[in-house]
């Protein structure tokens, strides 16, 4: 076939994109595995490897149950354990799941722990039981303080609230029910100066109207979403906004983030996709972390498969709008419950199977030690021409690394197979590929797995066109 003369200028390979599987599984079209984009300008994004992990507590057992920063400590819950910067401190029920974490203020300020079943407060030298009669046994996730109050929701949206700044006593009359619609409580959370009460396929918004008698909280019905809550395992909060796994009674599946009691969608086709064929009770863990200029919510389930090992962990930048798969070492979910932030800039993770929690950051090359393996699978690009295209040369422009390599392999048949992999030197200072064959439609796979950073532009490709 004749050839025209090489492309003068070096094409730029299109590299970032966020997650677009066609199907339910993985194993297809563009994707990040332990990765993240950062765009330096419209539509060019430099690609990091994920943070590290380096272990802080590690004498805590058993499974996490979660954690929180209060008054310049960090306290969890792990098996049937309540620790203070990794001391334990008291014994808890561990049959009933994740913990969620609030604090009062007043006199006397408590920290409240409640996993729906059991309710706990820490005053700072005591800690006890919640034992009130009129504290409910059977409540769904969460729990929400606002102007003095502490309050909790049982699965029939009743919604209870505490004494003024005592978590540890509940009034009998006060209480009040979400019943715009019919639906079950899933889940309670605070926005701004609302009580934030997530349904089966409706949330419901209240304020503090200061009533004398009865709950001091008024519905605020014009506020009232037709959206609900698929896991109350999904609901997080960072930086003022909630994020949760929505469901409606078209009984879709979405990500939704809610700034000032307005929704967003914030998944794509891809993830819902991946939601709707696991379900949302398959949603086992969520958290929130900001770091390094980034801000990510995650959602995990420990069982459901993707194509990519056991389970998944689906992270959203929340700012960049990309999602990417995190794993652990294996390619198996990322192993997180609990997240909170150290009394540092470094954020703090709470493994899932030991408790122990792990500083994150991006200057870690590896979590605690194991290597963290890194894939970028690139659209299937054909440079908006299908004519064929032969690759003298790739160049991949990087960080110039010691120690650090890069498998390249390429699929021409949409993802089905991939050549055997190149390894390139990226402690070079122009780390290079020549004769890379001949493409109609090529994707690309880039394999890191060194302990070191990775942080790559872009890969620049050296082509002739053909005439057909």
């Amino acid at each position: 076939m004749a050839q025209s003369p090489s492309v003068a200028m070096p094409i730029r390979f299109p590299m970032v994109e966020s997650l677009n599987n066609r199907s339910t599984l993985s194993n297809l079209d563009s994707r990040m595995i332990n990765a993240y984009g950062e765009m330096v300008s419209e539509g060019d994004y430099w690609v990091y490897k994920r943070p590290g992990l380096s272990a802080l507590y590690t004498n805590v057992t058993g499974d996490a149950r979660g954690m929180w920063h209060w008054l310049g400590d960090i306290y969890m819950v792990a098996g049937t354990t309540f620790y203070k910067n990794g001391t334990a401190l008291a014994t808890v029920d561990g049959a009933n799941g994740s913990y969620r974490f609030n604090q009062s203020k007043g006199g006397t300020p408590r920290l409240f722990l409640m996993n729906g079943s059991y309710a706990f407060t820490y005053d700072g030298s005591a800690f006890a039981q919640v034992t009130d009669g009129n504290y409910p046994t059977s409540l769904v996730k969460g729990a929400a303080y606002l102007n003095g109050t502490m309050y909790v929701m049982d699965s029939a949206g009743i919604i209870r609230g505490s004494d003024l700044n005592d978590p540890t006593s509940w009034p009998v009359l006060n209480s009040i029910t979400a019943q715009i619609e019919s639906d079950q409580g899933v889940a309670l959370a605070q926005q701004n100066t609302f009580i934030v009460a997530f349904k089966g396929w409706s949330t419901e918004f209240f304020w503090d109207a200061g009533n004398a008698t009865g709950s001091p909280l008024s519905p605020n019905l014009p506020a009232k979403l037709n959206w609900g809550c698929a896991s109350a395992e999904s609901v997080q909060e960072i930086d003022g906004e909630l994020f949760w796994v929505a469901a409606n009674k078209s009984a879709s599946l979405t990500v939704m983030k809610m700034v000032n009691t307005q929704p967003t969608r914030v998944s794509n086709k891809a993830i819902e996709k991946i939601l709707n064929n696991v379900g949302g009770p398959a949603i086992t863990h969520s958290w929130t972390f900001r770091g390094f200029g980034h801000r990510f919510y995650a959602i995990t389930s420990t069982s459901a498969g993707t194509g990519i090992g056991t389970g998944f962990t689906l992270v959203l930048d929340i700012d960049e709008g990309l999602w990417a798969y995190w794993t652990d070492a294996s390619y198996n979910y990322f192993p997180i419950a609990a997240t909170t932030f150290g009394n540092t800039t470094v954020a703090l993770m709470q493994h899932m199977t030991n408790g122990n929690v792990y500083e994150v950051d991006n200057v870690f090359t590896s979590d605690a030690g194991a290597i963290i393996p890194v894939d970028i699978y690139t659209p299937n690009a054909d440079l908006n021409t299908r004519r064929k295209k032969m690759i003298s040369m790739l160049e991949f422009i990087g960080d110039q690394t010691s120690g650090s390599t890069l498998s390249v392999s390429c699929s021409d048949d949409d993802y089905a197979t991939f050549s055997a992999a190149r390894t390139v030197d990226l402690s070079k200072a122009r780390p290079q590929l020549d004769k890379c064959g001949t493409f109609s439609r090529r994707a690309y796979r880039l394999h890191h797995e060194s302990d070191t950073a990775f942080h790559m532009k872009a890969i620049e490709m050296q082509i002739d066109i053909g005439t057909l």
